[in-house]
């Protein structure tokens, strides 16, 4: 789809979607086969995401989709829960009031229902029902090599957050 289309029925500030970009990325899925999929990011954080995405493609790390969230009417939880692999998605942090960095097209959720977002250890998991376990395929682990290359382009994991803990979640800018 096209950044326009990709942007849809959403109502976004101008300084925001002027920085936007789409950016085709091609990825194992959970059927072992080639999928291309697409990200709308910021564009200096593109290069960042297609190289990470091109090592991940090389390594067979499996991706189960990858759709621009307003194929899910801009729902968060309709996304994760599909296992859709995003980035930009306009809206403010879970229980907060700022914004996400992924208000700003600067931070990606790779396999959510892999790799959920925890509150108090591993409980009250979002989406609801996902489980994580490092032994399943797409799931990421601290010594996974998906870690490793977002932390070397100088990237955090929400996996290594105090207290909550973000599995799927990596960003350019800190949380």
């Amino acid at each position: 789809m096209s950044l326009e289309e990709a942007l849809a029925g959403l109502e976004i500030p101008e300084n925001i979607k002027s920085k936007l970009t789409i950016i085709d990325v091609k990825y194992i899925g959970y059927d072992s086969l080639r999928h291309r999929g697409q990200l709308v990011c910021d564009r200096t954080v593109a290069g960042d995401l297609a190289l990470v995405f091109e090592r991940l493609l090389r390594d067979s790390f499996p991706i189960e989709k990858m759709i621009p969230v307003v194929e899910y009417n801009w729902s968060d939880s309709l996304s994760m829960h599909d296992n859709n692999t995003s980035c930009f998605n306009y809206r403010r942090v879970v229980g907060g009031h700022s914004y996400s960095q992924h208000s700003y097209g600067r931070a990606v959720d790779i396999n959510p229902r892999n790799n959920p977002y925890c509150l108090r250890g591993d409980t009250l998991c979002q989406p609801v029902n996902a489980v994580y376990d490092t032994l399943q395929r797409g799931t990421i682990a601290p010594q996974s090599n998906v870690v490793r290359y977002f932390r070397e382009l100088g990237w955090h994991w929400g996996g290594a957050w105090r207290g909550q803990r973000d599995y799927q979640h990596f960003s350019r800018y800190g949380g």
